[in-house]
């Protein structure tokens, strides 16, 4: 599996317009497919019918139930389109039940006298000097043998530590870029705050926006940056941000989640 432009090629079409694909084997977290690529592939369906044009911006995803690995349908559907942007729905369901809503903004991008450069990259060591996390069949999550992680501040889930910030550098060992490989890295590190409980503890994302400042052809090669800090979480749900970076200190995406941690 490619995570980039390939997956929305994954995409096929009925004659009652009607989209399928299949959601692959291997990539589970928990009892779901990994979110990142739900969504990737929801994102993928979007791209197959939005003007190439037009840039994705932004996204708004209600993750409404967990997806499996097996066949799942699909429907894109442009809201509005303007002059400058373009609304777009992308809509999952797998069983007759729905999997994922996904609000897509995308913009014909114009020259502006406004332009302010986001902050640069934090500081960290060589990540080729950090263990990378192992992959424990049945204990790790299933996606998690596709990514390899270098972690910076050393706060792994489950550990009873109070922080509640988290920074590491990782890559995907598949084929990586485009808007699907940026959605994939975006969703790949755990909740920070799964840090601070101390027994394996279930978590479920509930909506997820991003906004997307660059969109590499490639990733596939380096070692992308990754923070993740909880801004509040209590009584159940936690509202994380996060910053991705590329290998040269880029800015690529921002992201911002509400989580739910069932401990």
């Amino acid at each position: 599996m490619e995570f980039n432009a390939n997956l929305r090629k994954a995409w096929s079409q009925d004659d009652d317009g009607t989209w399928h694909m299949t959601m692959p084997d291997g990539w589970n977290q928990g009892r779901s497919v990994f979110g990142g690529l739900t969504t990737a592939a929801a994102a993928g369906l979007g791209l197959r019918v939005i003007n190439p044009e037009r840039r994705l911006r932004t996204f708004q995803a209600q993750l409404l139930r967990p997806a499996t690995p097996g066949p799942i349908q699909g429907t894109a559907t442009i809201t509005r389109e303007g002059r400058n942007v373009t609304f777009l729905r992308a809509s999952l369901t797998q069983n007759d039940k729905a999997v994922i809503n996904l609000d897509m903004v995308f913009v014909k991008e114009r020259d502006s006298t406004v332009h302010v450069e986001p902050e640069p990259v934090w500081e960290g060591p060589d990540p080729e000097t950090l263990p990378e996390m192992p992959y424990i069949e049945g204990i790790t999550p299933q996606m998690t043998q596709h990514i390899a992680f270098r972690w910076v501040t050393q706060n792994y889930p489950f550990m009873g530590q109070p922080q509640k910030r988290l920074a590491g550098y990782f890559k995907l060992r598949v084929p990586t870029g485009d808007e699907e490989g940026i959605i994939g890295l975006l969703d790949a590190w755990p909740t920070p705050t799964l840090s601070m409980v101390r027994k394996p503890t279930p978590s479920s994302t509930v909506t997820w926006t991003a906004h997307l400042r660059q969109i590499p052809k490639d990733l596939s090669n380096g070692w992308c940056a990754f923070e993740y800090e909880t801004v509040f979480a209590q009584n159940g749900f936690h509202t994380i941000i996060g910053r991705l970076h590329a290998p040269d200190g880029t800015l690529i995406a921002s992201t911002e989640q509400l989580v739910g941690v069932f401990d």
